[in-house]
């Protein structure tokens, strides 16, 4: 480092030129001295040079911004002294920042802000004011170095400062700063800003925003009668189907007959999604989402993610759909019955496979809380004719929820039991979880007609997936090989089930003490039989035909009627479902 900092040859006082810069891992400023030679030229000394690591606490880009703006004015002060030490007085100083930001909040009185910017705004203000402020682009700040790191070659060619300064002020190029505010600065603004006026700051962005429509855009009127008329997204898409098809049938164009192809519903769809498309000002979202209209007129997004070949087209350019139109809440309930009722960070996550929907997590948040109890509840009373209401448990007190408790710990132990130390993979882990939901899920609670083997009995899987469908049992093998990842999956579910069913079975039966009596089975009584032995998801109900009492009155032994034959079997297996009482009153 050449620590001379007048050329021999320089004329004049120099100028002060102060650059800064923030990112995410440091902040910093440099000065330098550009001296007038006496050939007509120009030469930049660095006096000085100090970068900062960033705070560990994480801070906005715009507040890194900030603190390397505030590290300059200190610099300049020391700068000044010794500037005034030596005799050198009446200097032009300019101060070159690349946040359009950070440069209105310099320009902004301090009292208007929260006292993070607040305090360091005014300490700036008050040391260097705000007159000598200018806007340069990231490539032509050397203080942009600090925060990205400079390659030991290019070191020599930095310390000679920036390009433009070694040129007459005439030949400066011109950085356009743009004075109207834009939505991201705002934004930051409105952020930083106190309540009293953040008022101001939203009647700029109104103004800056000239994609804000004056008026309303009206609906089409086919739209518009579809969402009157149909009641589920599947259901506007066949429709429109049959309302293209008749189009093209009367105009004699291609003219088809039969059932809906999967080609028309496609179609269809496209023309849905256009249509929806007409209420929607991407001129508001063009800087984030950069929208562009593919060859079938369907407005998709664009960004980052167009250069990864891995993903599906239609998830690297999804389609952009508004936030409260009809038709997208409809897709949305499609998409919730499709992945079974899944949470909202779930059915956000296939949502995004193929749309971009504006606002989507607040508005999921909005429109899901009543979609599942209001489906619970059409279960209930159509298909089962029973009646419920909801029974919440008193806050902070779990121990009062009795037998769901028991089966929260039966599950913890089964876990335990037949999963630690076991190594999963991501799709193992998928299965797994997805198998036993439905193990768990799949006892009987109720039976769902007269005939008990009829007809399934209820269980909290019809409740919460609206139809019985057993998953698909796997053939026992006498010899697996351990690298099938699917079989190796299968015996750890078989597993649980034993497991679980062992720590489960107890808790069906109360816990009563030795001296408490209870009521004797009875001839007529549904009961559930416990067998280990059984597959799992296969729950067997039967009927008691005769009991057995012993010397003391009590049945300890009874004969039961399964929809295969008659067993003898102890109580201690058996669980009751329903009393001969509760069942000749249904």
């Amino acid at each position: 480092f050449d620590r001379k900092l007048k050329p021999s040859n320089a004329v004049g006082n120099p100028e002060v030129h102060g650059f800064s810069d923030g990112g995410e891992q440091a902040f910093g400023g440099v000065i330098f001295l550009r001296w007038e030679l006496d050939d007509g030229s120009y030469r930049c000394v660095a006096v000085m040079v100090k970068p900062f690591v960033a705070p560990l606490k994480k801070k906005s880009i715009p507040r890194l911004e900030l603190l390397g703006c505030l590290a300059l004015s200190r610099m300049y002060d020391t700068c000044r002294k010794a500037l005034e030490f030596v005799n050198m007085k009446d200097f032009k100083r300019i101060f070159w920042i690349d946040s359009t930001t950070v440069l209105s909040w310099v320009r902004t009185p301090p009292r208007q802000f929260k006292p993070f910017v607040s305090s360091r705004v005014a300490e700036i203000q008050e040391t260097i004011g705000t007159e000598d402020f200018r806007y340069v682009r990231s490539k032509s700040n050397p203080a942009d170095g600090l925060t990205r790191g400079i390659e030991p070659a290019e070191l020599a060619n930095w310390l000679a400062g920036p390009s433009f300064l070694k040129f007459p002020e005439a030949q400066w190029p011109e950085f356009h700063e743009d004075l109207r505010l834009s939505n991201s600065v705002c934004q930051e603004t409105m952020k930083e800003k106190k309540s009293s006026f953040s008022s101001n700051c939203n009647k700029e962005v109104n103004e800056v925003n000239v994609c804000l429509a004056t008026e309303e855009k009206k609906e089409n009127p086919i739209l518009c009668h579809l969402m009157a008329a149909c009641s589920s997204f599947s259901k506007v898409r066949r429709t429109l189907a049959y309302i293209l098809r008749f189009t093209q049938n009367a105009r004699k164009i291609n003219m088809k007959k039969g059932t809906i192809t999967a080609q028309e519903l496609q179609i269809s769809e496209k023309y849905l999604f256009k249509l929806c498309q007409d209420s929607l000002d991407l001129s508001r979202f063009e800087e984030k989402l950069l929208p562009r209209t593919d060859q079938d007129g369907l407005q998709r997004a664009h960004g980052r993610l167009e250069e990864i070949r891995s993903l599906s087209e239609e998830m690297r350019n999804p389609i952009i759909l508004p936030r409260n139109h009809p038709l997208v809440k409809l897709l949305l309930q499609h998409l919730h019955d499709k992945r079974r009722h899944c949470g909202y960070k779930s059915l956000m996550h296939e949502a995004r496979k193929r749309f971009w929907i504006i606002g989507l997590r607040s508005y999921l948040n909005e429109i899901m809380k009543n979609w599942d109890n209001a489906r619970i509840q059409s279960v209930l009373t159509e298909e089962f004719s029973c009646d419920f209401k909801w029974l919440w448990n008193v806050p902070h007190a779990s121990h009062q929820n009795g037998v769901v408790e028991s089966l929260i710990k039966s599950v913890r132990q089964a876990f335990n039991v037949t999963c630690k130390s076991q190594a999963f993979t991501a799709e193992q882990w998928s299965t797994f979880l997805a198998e036993i939901s439905y193990v768990i899920n799949s006892g009987p609670l109720y039976p769902s007609s007269d005939g008990v083997w009829e007809s399934p009995p209820v269980t909290p899987n019809d409740i919460l997936l609206g139809q019985h469908n057993s998953p698909p049992q796997p053939t026992p093998e006498d010899r697996i090989n351990p690298r099938d990842l699917l079989r190796c999956t299968q015996n750890r579910i078989v597993d649980f089930w034993k497991c679980w069913l062992k720590h489960f079975a107890p808790n069906l039966l109360p816990r009563n003490k030795w001296f408490r009596k209870r009521d004797n089975v009875q001839v007529g009584d549904l009961v559930l039989e416990l067998d280990p032995k059984h597959k799992r998801c296969q729950w067997k109900m039967a009927l008691i035909t005769e009991v057995h009492p012993g010397s003391d009155g009590l049945v300890r032994k009874v004969r039961m009627k399964t929809q295969t034959g008659e067993y003898d079997r102890p109580i201690h297996k058996l669980c009751l479902i329903a009393t001969r009482e509760e069942l000749d009153a249904d």
